[in-house]
């Protein structure tokens, strides 16, 4: 899985350490309202976490789970999915 890097963000593979940053956004209903998960339980969050890193390993990778991080303080603030699918 590649890094994808902007100006402002890092776009990584997820890492075991990320528990606390995922779990402080993806633990909260305001956050998730308009998601088709959440709010986590922390047994989600390390789910989540660990089915990322997961997928990151796949060779060929077809659902990259990517941690945003802010580039100039290395903080995790979010996720995004990009997923290969087959048309049929």
């Amino acid at each position: 899985m590649k890094t994808l890097e902007t100006e402002r963000l890092i776009l990584r593979k997820f890492t075991e350490d990320a528990f606390s940053a995922v779990h402080s956004y993806a633990s909260v209903s305001e956050n998730t309202t308009y998601m088709v998960w959440g709010p986590n339980t922390e047994e989600q969050t390390r789910a989540f976490i660990n089915m990322a890193i997961s997928k990151a390993d796949e060779n060929p990778c077809s659902n990259y789970q990517y941690a945003a991080v802010l580039k100039e303080t290395g903080e995790l603030i979010g996720a995004c999915n990009l997923a290969l699918r087959q048309l049929l």
